[in-house]
């Protein structure tokens, strides 16, 4: 596929986004209220666009809860608790950031970012929550035991899962705070969580690799994100793995998400994404969108953008 056939796709689609736009946000559909990861997103995807990228910031420093966090349905007034779309609010505020030429805005936005991050580092799944369980396993194995991989989780105190955590790299990772000796550590802990819970063949499931003693499935969209959080330690076996089960599935996908995510993964990790971009742009509507869900279009725009704006979800 020609460049200039890519560009004409992505601008239709860069169009699409922006008349969807409402003082800064964007909903999952049409009439429906502002949700944070289709905000996010649509961010992301329109990074190209200062105003407009300016808008969203300001719309995410309103949104931001006491906490730190987002919520991603939260009303007009800032609602906890604080959930899984923190990781792309913080991810369309670091990417933002090139846009703000206002002294003032920008340190808002540090602040928000720093105040996110923290959020982050306190939010993350402790397995043994009560201090009785604590107490036994320190017993039993010592405190090293208690300073175990883990991630994200969808809600404050459940379980840890890939995208969550996925999303909350990709966020972090290029970030300027992300040698800080804190935010260090609960990065490695995670993308460890990751790596210990690759599939037995390559690639990921949504959470455990292994289910009463018998190995689960990857899926496409959750090992593309989970490529993309990892992209940094792509010589990795778990990666390499991967990524060879990712190009084996990707030419049968038919969906807007997995196209998406896959090409976002392979021009990240190096490869061709070609092939799915071909399929994905065959899907795109006569006004520059692929789907009735707003956010599915931020995601196919944000693919698009690999070839033609850059991948705003590689590492640079």
């Amino acid at each position: 596929m020609s460049y200039s056939r890519l560009q004409k796709h992505w601008q239709k689609a860069v169009a699409y986004l922006a008349s969807r736009c409402h003082e800064g946000s964007w909903p999952y559909k049409q009439g429906q209220g502002p949700s944070i990861e289709s905000t996010s997103w649509c961010a992301v995807a329109l990074g190209g666009d200062p105003a407009l990228s300016r808008s969203a910031t300001r719309h995410l420093l309103g949104s931001q809860n006491r906490d730190g966090g987002w919520s991603n349905l939260a009303s007009a007034d800032p609602a906890e608790p604080s959930d899984w779309s923190t990781g792309l609010a913080l991810l369309a505020l670091r990417l933002g950031r090139a846009n703000l030429d206002d002294s003032d805005l920008r340190r808002a936005a540090d602040d928000a970012f720093s105040r996110g991050l923290t959020f982050l580092i306190s939010n993350r799944t402790e397995l043994y929550t009560k201090p009785f369980g604590e107490m036994l396993v320190y017993i039993v194995k010592g405190p090293a035991a208690l300073d175990y991989a883990r991630g994200w989780p969808w809600t404050p105190g459940c379980f840890h899962w890939v995208e969550p955590t996925s999303y909350a790299l990709i966020a972090i990772k290029p970030s300027s705070q992300a040698r800080e000796p804190a935010l260090k550590d609960t990065a490695s802990k995670a993308q460890s969580f990751l790596l210990e819970h690759a599939c037995e063949n390559g690639g990921w499931n949504h959470g455990n690799n292994v289910c009463l003693s018998a190995n689960l499935p990857p899926y496409t969209v959750t090992t593309a994100e989970a490529l993309l959080a990892l992209q940094d330690l792509g010589s990795l076996p778990a990666v390499l793995k991967g990524l060879e089960h990712l190009q084996s599935v990707a030419p049968a996908q038919r969906s807007v998400m997995a196209l998406s995510w896959c090409a976002l993964a392979f021009d990240a990790l190096g490869q061709d994404a070609g092939q799915v971009l071909e399929k994905l742009v065959g899907m795109q509507r006569d006004d520059g969108s692929f789907s009735d869900s707003i956010f599915l279009s931020a995601l196919a725009t944000c693919a698009l953008a690999s070839t033609t704006a850059g991948n705003p979800l590689k590492f640079n």
